[in-house]
């Protein structure tokens, strides 16, 4: 039996009628208003005197920030939904990997950068397999959730992604602290080093840490 007896209509319910869920929605809808404005990111948007990059980047912050807001919206206003917490690292990968890829990967960032993207959609279509299966059969002992390494991977895959936004705008240095933060080299093989570990715990937790 389904918990709390809801059925994908009550889930699908929740979709438009909790708030916090709207913001998914934006970040998954807008991410693909990235890729024309950053392939064609030095031609001038709609004739103003903005570059395609510049408003790419403004983009980025507002889908951005419709991580941090869908979220922290939830718990203040007892929003919280299986389906929205659900389609938040799906919606969260759907932005990093349109940014990435629209922006043109880095040759001696190459190797690195395809195996997290493949890490990725691997756990992107294992975890619409879980949603699907929750959705019309219930939760099952062998599911399990976003784990420590899948959200490191997510902040450093976000560094990776908004350095070579930057670097795209002509922006190639960016110190606070004496500290350089447009460096894409060190975040791509923090988030592979995250990936590894993402997909260990999700291992361990399918097969070895069940609950039944």
């Amino acid at each position: 039996m389904k918990e709390g007896g809801m059925g994908v209509r009550d889930h699908l319910r929740d979709l438009y009628r909790k708030f916090p869920n709207w913001f998914t929605l934006a970040r998954i809808a807008g991410s693909p208003l990235l890729i024309p404005l950053l392939m064609t990111r030095q031609e001038l948007f709609l004739g103003t005197s903005f570059r395609n990059i510049d408003i790419a980047f403004v983009l980025c912050i507002v889908l951005g920030l419709t991580d941090l807001l869908d979220g922290l919206c939830a718990r203040i206003f007892n929003q919280k939904t299986v389906i929205g917490a659900a389609l938040d690292p799906v919606a969260d990968k759907i932005f990093i990997w349109t940014t990435i890829l629209a922006v043109g990967i880095p040759d001696d960032h190459f190797t690195w950068t395809i195996f997290v993207f493949a890490v990725d959609v691997s756990l992107l279509i294992l975890g619409v397999a879980g949603l699907l299966i929750y959705l019309t059969e219930g939760p099952s002992p062998g599911m399990v959730g976003a784990n420590i390494g899948g959200k490191g991977k997510f902040i450093s895959l976000c560094m990776f992604a908004g350095s070579l936004v930057l670097i795209a705008a002509g922006i190639t240095s960016v110190k606070v602290f004496g500290v350089e933060l447009v460096n894409p080299g060190p975040y791509i093989h923090v988030a592979a080093v995250f990936a590894i570990g993402s997909i260990i715990g999700h291992f361990y937790s399918a097969f070895f840490n069940r609950k039944v």
